[in-house]
């Protein structure tokens, strides 16, 4: 067998295999597949003056507080079913405007921004965007501290409405702040990379042997 053919046989099929799971990862960081997600939901508001998201502590109902308390949905999947219902502490962050209707984390990652039991979440990268009808959004990426697995996540507060003592960006002393669905999931590609390239170069190397033996 050609050892010059088979190492670039097996270059091509790695990179291959590399392009497929980076898209893989790419598509995922902007739609949840819902597998191992944990789903929460809370209140939360933005200041806009200072670029503080506070979630909201409860029990209580309590702002301008580190921390903040959120609920542990039915929604939550996979590993962290068996935390539906409890509550997790979720740490207030400053974010930056850095472009128009653009705020985002530019500081170094944050341990524990989510916690809840033995999971922990370390905040790598928080974007916020305020869209064409008051509409805000949110994607995040980081890492769950108990597995060293990717985390990514999408923060989606109700539509701001500043009336009353409601809105994502009234921050009056008695706003209520606006309700939010924050879904994080854990994402497995880098812990099955290695096992997947180590069958791609089985397999080839089994089609090679099975070529020769039939050219023998």
């Amino acid at each position: 067998m050609n050892t010059k053919l088979l190492c670039f046989r097996t270059a091509v099929a790695l990179t291959s295999l590399t392009s497929a799971v980076l898209l893989s990862s790419t598509a995922q960081a902007f739609t949840l597949t819902g597998e191992n997600t944990l789903a929460l939901s809370g209140r939360a508001r933005f200041d806009l003056s200072t670029g503080v998201l506070d979630f909201r502590f409860d029990p209580g109902g309590t702002y301008n507080t580190p921390t903040g308390t959120a609920s542990v949905t039915t929604s939550s999947s996979g590993r962290f079913e068996s935390l539906i219902n409890q509550f997790a502490t979720l740490q207030d962050i400053r974010l930056n405007n850095t472009a128009t209707n653009v705020w985002e984390y530019q500081l170094p990652p944050l341990d524990n921004f989510i916690t809840v039991g033995s999971v922990a979440v370390r905040l790598s990268t928080f974007k916020l965007v305020r869209e064409p009808g008051n509409n805000w959004i949110a994607s995040m990426n980081g890492v769950f501290q108990d597995t060293d697995l990717p985390a990514i996540g999408e923060f989606d507060p109700l539509q701001d409405t500043n009336n009353g003592t409601a809105g994502f960006t009234n921050v009056a002393a008695n706003s209520t702040g606006s309700s939010y669905a924050f879904d994080v999931e854990e994402v497995p590609t880098p812990a099955l990379l290695p096992g997947l390239v180590g069958l791609g170069v089985a397999a080839l190397r089994r089609k090679d042997e099975e070529s020769a033996e039939e050219n023998a």
